[in-house]
């Protein structure tokens, strides 16, 4: 339950998207255990990487897909526009 709230609380993700994320976590899991396994062969392994790549590829795409959205959003009307949409707090002193 704490990776579900964590993957909607800094990623912004709705419940689908977080669906495929721990599907695709959960097979990362068990290609790692697979890749380890002494009786895996070489074959297998390229294999096993190969679809590591491919959810790992998925997973960024995800993330970076939200961010887009994220930074088009516009910046809440109470921030001023000189702030150029960042919250002047979390900016460093020499930059107020």
């Amino acid at each position: 339950m704490a990776r579900i709230r964590e993957l909607q609380t800094l990623l912004g993700l709705n419940l689908d998207e977080i669906a495929v994320v721990l599907r695709n976590e959960d097979r990362i899991a068990q290609i790692r255990l697979s890749y380890r396994d002494e009786r895996t062969s070489d074959e297998e392994r390229w294999r096993l990487t190969r679809e590591c790549l491919c959810l790992q590829e998925d997973l960024r795409a995800t993330v970076e897909a939200k961010r887009i959205a994220l930074d088009g959003f516009p910046p809440p009307t109470w921030m001023p526009a000189s702030s150029g949409g960042r919250d002047p707090a979390s900016q460093p002193a020499a930059n107020r």
